[in-house]
């Protein structure tokens, strides 16, 4: 078996990671890449589809959610079809819409801004829950590497600590 099988055949067999998917979770779209995928891997769906179609997505250069919002909903059913999640694509695709409009209005699609918002972790969460076609799943994948940048530095009552900015974290204003 070649390095590549190998490695190919360990992505297959556990969950994803952003750097399986080749996501930069601190670079300027990557955690909103990471909250797509995370997304995507949430359905009941085979793993290599969500990773196809993630990529699909990617190359289309849907990797914001004003991009994803831009698109339309024939569209998105057009790239999520091409990534072969054709179970889901229909209301995927409105799912899409719906939480990517509610971000761009809510927060101008920055999940750090809306972090800021948030008192809490469990505030942060509960208000991604509240986007359309969002559930527990996708939370939970997403917050395993999404609060190494949200939160890097807790408090011991599990508020992010905030600099002397009024920022959460360290990397808050890096992205800027």
């Amino acid at each position: 078996m070649t390095a590549t099988n190998a490695r190919a055949t360990r992505k297959a067999t556990r969950r994803p990671t952003a750097a399986d998917l080749d996501i930069d979770i601190h670079g300027k779209d990557g955690l909103f890449e990471w909250f797509l995928a995370s997304f995507l891997f949430a359905k009941p769906i085979q793993a290599h589809v969500a990773q196809m179609t993630f990529e699909a997505f990617r190359h289309h250069g849907l990797t914001s959610a004003q991009a994803i919002h831009r698109k339309g909903w024939q569209g998105l059913v057009d790239v999520l079809g091409e990534g072969h999640y054709k179970r889901y694509d229909e209301s995927t695709a409105r799912f899409l819409l719906e939480w990517t409009a509610r971000l761009v209005e809510d927060c101008e699609g920055d999940l750090h801004k809306l972090a800021a918002r948030c008192e809490s972790r469990k505030d942060f969460e509960a208000a991604l829950m509240e986007l359309k076609g969002v559930g527990p799943k996708a939370v939970e994948i997403f917050m395993r590497q999404g609060a190494q940048v949200l939160y890097p530095s807790h408090t011991h009552e599990g508020h992010p600590r905030r600099t002397q900015h009024g920022q959460h974290g360290a990397h808050r204003g890096a992205h800027r």
